[in-house]
């Protein structure tokens, strides 16, 4: 019987602890929140897609190789296709 009331006083106190402690946890995450706002992600257009001239690899214009004859996904294809960059 001793047994039994000590593994239910543990397990109270367990009960305890851990309530507690979400309780301040989410205390301290409202508290941030009023404090902080959530960054807004920045509203940036998708770049345009293009397909290399030499391989048909689609890739963000930016990141492309301009050359006379065509874009390409790295200067690599445009040597390969005896073009010259602008």
């Amino acid at each position: 019987m001793k047994i039994l009331l000590f593994l239910l006083t543990i397990l109270f106190a367990v009960w305890l602890w851990r309530r507690n402690r979400l309780n301040a946890l989410n205390e301290r995450k409202s508290k941030s929140a009023e404090t902080h706002p959530a960054p807004t992600p920045p509203t940036s257009e998708p770049s345009p897609m293009q397909a290399c001239t030499q391989c048909g690899v689609h890739m963000p214009a930016a990141d492309m190789v301009q050359g006379q004859r065509g874009i390409y996904c790295s200067q690599a294809h445009c040597q390969a296709a005896s073009d010259t960059r602008v």
